[in-house]
């Protein structure tokens, strides 16, 4: 089994079967400008550089996947938000003006709906070059390896456009909130599209965290993940979720499949959520000094990172640790009963 190229290896986890030893994909990707002797931001906007870089990366640190683009505030900056890119991932300064507004008169947003989602992602130049990185590499198909598009996830590009205030507003069901969770939802769903349809093979939808558990606000980030989810799976591709802060709460109030089939990456090996019997995945820290496997960690069907890489990884450095990962999963007995039940 473990002779399947990594994309099989995808696919068999989205059929419920046995992919033998877990899959390894870092997300690693804006790293991978040091390859190319590129500044970032100009690497995410080059789809040539990019897909060179990031083939070549993924062969040097021998992981499963070539991870074509990572949550770095694309999806904001495509619906005129100001960032700042003095530091990676660049943060948002500055967003959307009148984005949505509490009185309820008309909004921008309501105006780039009447563009058209699609048009307004694609005509962002990161998106343009993820999506047709994705398509060249699908193409090329480079030693097999699965082809990963982390994107933003619709709560925290809620936070974004809203700012800070957006977390105790969709908690007290504040309007202008939770049109701001819907809307983003709309481009999750949107963006999930055009990168399966392009050629990936799994997408992750990364939060930095959730509105408070056992709240409304929960429920309606449920309410635009799973569609997105099942969008995904049309194309056949893998669903995953990675929420960074996931506390034992919202675990704890989660059934056996919280998110309709979504792969859950799990921060420490934990199966228990709630009562989920489901594949999993698991997110390793995200600086490569820090990736040890225990003994008895369990590491399901799929090993990530909880965040992107940095840039400054040194590339020897990730292939060093890599090594350590992957020795240890082969020596870990794989397919065990929770990760056999049921597709998704």
């Amino acid at each position: 089994m473990d002779r399947m190229r990594a994309k099989d290896r995808v696919r068999a986890i989205l059929d419920g079967k046995d992919a033998g030893t877990p899959l390894f994909a870092p997300l690693a990707c804006a790293v991978a400008a040091t390859v190319e002797a590129l500044d970032v931001r100009g690497f995410l906007r080059n789809t040539t550089k990019m897909t060179k870089g990031l083939q070549a990366l993924s062969e040097a640190i021998e992981s499963d996947a070539i991870v074509c683009c990572c949550p770095s505030a694309m999806e904001a900056e495509a619906v005129g938000a100001i960032l700042d890119w003095s530091t990676y991932p660049p943060r948002v300064v500055d967003p959307p003006d009148l984005m949505f507004p509490r009185s309820g008169a008309s909004s921008k947003w309501e105006e780039l709906v009447e563009e058209g989602v699609e048009r307004m992602l694609l005509k962002a130049p990161r998106i343009e070059a993820a999506i047709e990185t994705i398509r060249r590499l699908g193409i090329t198909k480079p030693g097999g390896r699965a082809l990963i598009a982390a994107l933003t996830g619709p709560a925290t590009l809620a936070g974004q456009l809203v700012g800070a205030s957006f977390w105790e507003g969709i908690d007290a069901e504040q309007g202008n909130c939770v049109a701001a969770l819907e809307a983003s939802g709309r481009i999750a769903i949107e963006f999930a599209r055009l990168v399966s349809e392009a050629g990936a093979d799994a997408v992750i939808l990364v939060e930095e965290r959730l509105p408070r558990a056992g709240g409304s606000g929960v429920e309606e980030w449920r309410s635009v993940v799973i569609p997105a989810a099942k969008v995904v799976r049309f194309y056949r591709v893998l669903p995953m979720v990675l929420v960074k802060e996931l506390t034992d709460e919202h675990r704890s109030g989660w059934g056996d499949d919280p998110l309709d089939g979504a792969l859950i990456c799990l921060r420490d090996g934990r199966k228990e959520v709630g009562s989920m019997v489901r594949p999993y995945a698991t997110a390793l820290p995200v600086a490569a000094s820090a990736w040890v496997l225990e003994s008895d960690f369990d590491p399901g069907c799929f090993v990530t990172t909880a965040g992107e890489i940095s840039p400054t990884e040194k590339i020897p450095d990730l292939r060093s640790a890599s090594q350590k990962v992957r020795t240890a999963l082969a020596a870990h007995t794989s397919g065990s009963s929770r990760n056999r039940v049921g597709g998704l």
